[in-house]
């Protein structure tokens, strides 16, 4: 609902709605920032009215709460994560050195045969800026996550990638990657993905946040991001949160707008921003990489794997290589190509007819997308993925006997256990990195020595003043002479605040409590006879609680 101000409160602030960002203290720019990122819901309500008043947040006739466009000015990262310090790079290269390995066959199944391959020194070399152990972990619970997620399969003694799911899960971001190692269950949810994305942007933009209180910033962001984080140690084992120096920080992703695959651990792998988009990438500014590159035969049968020609390979390499490709790796490439290509396997249905039939089957328009050949006049390799499809067809074109398929049952459809997602770069939600105007406490101060009222100092330490060329606003008092006047006055003031001043000048603001005396009420813990008063006025929720014989009240 619409909050009316008193006493000329809304000229001040629509005069000075700019200069009034400069007294948005931390406490109320993690308040707007935070409301801002929940979309509506505030951490800390005692603020609320403060944040109203000063036109800084808005409410609908339903209740429904939102930043201001002069509100967003304060909305920061700063002070809401932190800003001091480098947490250091995120190892991009992590996630397509697991598939790598996976495509070329060098991971033995079941948990033990493969944790003890993550374990060599050859495979933390590839990640040297990361603690060993902590990557040895990471290494262990991303793949058991990504079998979970059947990206990675166990096939024979070994491990091996699946082409489709590992498509889908490269098109995703690094928060999204992330997010499912961190979140199980995400992956049948998009709301939630996108919740468990957010999370992991957040904590990623921490700086020296102090290592006590970091359970509390951790805490604040699952509010935000309307998720229940994972255990803290697990945050530091997944390389997103680092500690240095007795302060957290988060790792720094990059953010830019395609996604790129680091050939990791001397292989070739997979990645791109659109399905398909395969491309090497060599950039040590950018991951924590060796810089010499080996290609093995192992390596070239993965990326052949994955749709790449020879040709792709070497224009690639001669892209991202400081001297030209030597003409025998180049001759080397296409050799492992043609043998490559020289033989195929392929699961598919064959579909037995008579002569007769096979002329009638060959010619129907509606079986030509699921036929993949003809090996002889009458049986072809079929789609095992649409068979309920061509099916169907056959049926309509009356081959209604048809029965049911013999031989061992094949799975024709891979199980979509990563969500299909509109866009393949997570939808980072626009912040500023800084508010565009800081809050300044030396302001404020130089300011409060020079007010030559009690009441200009309250304005002033609660933001409705904010520079000298502003007037003090005309609030009418009521006069010390009429006693019933001030009593009605104070005890309306239980529900909000009132300015009182005595005849000496001294001030206090706040809400008064009542005492015994009826002739006496206590405001911040003073002590005060109504007879005394010599001016008293309602004032905005908003006013901070003031009392002028206090020296450290610039810290309130």
């Amino acid at each position: 609902m619409k909050r009316e101000l008193p006493f000329g409160f809304e000229k001040i602030i629509k005069e000075t709605r700019e200069d009034a960002l400069s007294a948005v203290t931390n406490e109320e720019g993690i308040f707007l920032s935070s409301l801002y990122l929940s979309g509506g819901i505030p951490e800390f309500p005692d603020l609320l009215p403060s944040m109203l008043d000063r036109g800084l947040v808005s409410e609908d006739e339903d209740g429904n709460l939102s930043v201001t466009e002069e509100g967003m000015d304060a909305v920061s990262l700063y002070p809401l994560l932190g800003n001091g310090g480098d947490g250091g790079f995120y190892p991009e290269a992590f996630f397509p050195t697991i598939l790598s390995l996976a495509a070329s066959g060098t991971i033995p199944s079941g948990k033990n045969h493969y944790s003890r391959s993550f374990a060599s020194d050859f495979f933390t070399a590839i990640f040297p800026s990361e603690e060993k152990d902590s990557i040895r972990q990471r290494a262990i619970i991303t793949t058991e996550r990504l079998i979970a997620l059947s990206v990675v399969i166990e096939k024979g003694s070994g491990l091996a990638l699946s082409l489709s799911d590992s498509e889908r899960f490269m098109v995703l971001s690094e928060y999204e990657r992330i997010a499912l190692m961190l979140f199980p269950g995400c992956e049948y949810d998009k709301s939630m993905m996108d919740k468990a994305s957010l999370a992991v942007y957040l904590i990623t933009k921490l700086r020296a946040v102090p290592e006590d209180r970091a359970d509390d910033y951790l805490s604040l962001l699952s509010r935000i991001a309307s998720i229940e984080l994972p255990d803290k140690e697990l945050l530091f084992i997944m390389s997103i949160v680092r500690w240095k120096d007795g302060l957290i920080y988060g790792s720094e992703i990059p953010e830019k707008g395609r996604e790129t695959a680091v050939s990791t651990d001397f292989t070739i792998s997979y990645s791109g921003a659109m399905p398909g988009d395969i491309y090497l990438y060599a950039s040590p500014e950018k991951c924590s990489t060796a810089t010499e590159w080996k290609i093995t035969k192992q390596s070239a049968k993965a990326a052949f794997s994955l749709s790449l020609s020879d040709s792709d390979i070497i224009k690639k390499l001669s892209s991202i290589s400081s001297y030209t490709i030597p003409e025998t790796l180049s001759q080397r490439l296409s050799a492992w190509y043609a043998s490559y290509s020289s033989i195929r396997a392929e699961r598919a249905l064959l579909l037995h007819t008579d002569e007769r039939n096979g002329r009638i089957i060959e010619a129907l328009p509606t079986m030509q997308m699921h036929i993949v050949s003809k090996l002889a006049h009458n049986i072809f390799l079929m789609k095992a993925e649409t068979e309920s499809l061509w099916r169907r067809a056959l049926e309509n074109a009356g081959f209604d006997m048809l029965g049911p398929t013999e031989g061992p049952e094949m799975i024709t459809e891979s199980g979509p256990r990563i969500p299909d997602v509109p866009t393949p770069v997570f939808n980072i939600p626009a912040i500023n990195a800084e508010r565009r105007i800081p809050y300044s406490p030396n302001r404020r101060k130089e300011l409060l020595e020079r007010a030559v009222s009690p009441l200009r100092k309250i304005l002033v330490n609660s933001g409705f003043i904010v520079s000298d060329d502003q007037p003090t606003p005309d609030i009418p008092m009521i006069n010390g002479l009429y006693y019933q006047e001030k009593l009605r006055l104070i005890h309306e003031g239980e529900s909000a605040k009132v300015y009182l001043e005595d005849l000496e000048g001294n001030a206090v603001a706040g809400k008064p409590v009542r005492t015994e005396d009826p002739d006496t009420i206590s405001v911040n813990g003073r002590s005060i006879r109504i007879s005394k008063i010599w001016k008293a006025a309602a004032l905005p929720s908003s006013v901070r609680d003031w009392d002028e014989g206090h020296a450290d009240n610039d810290s309130q």
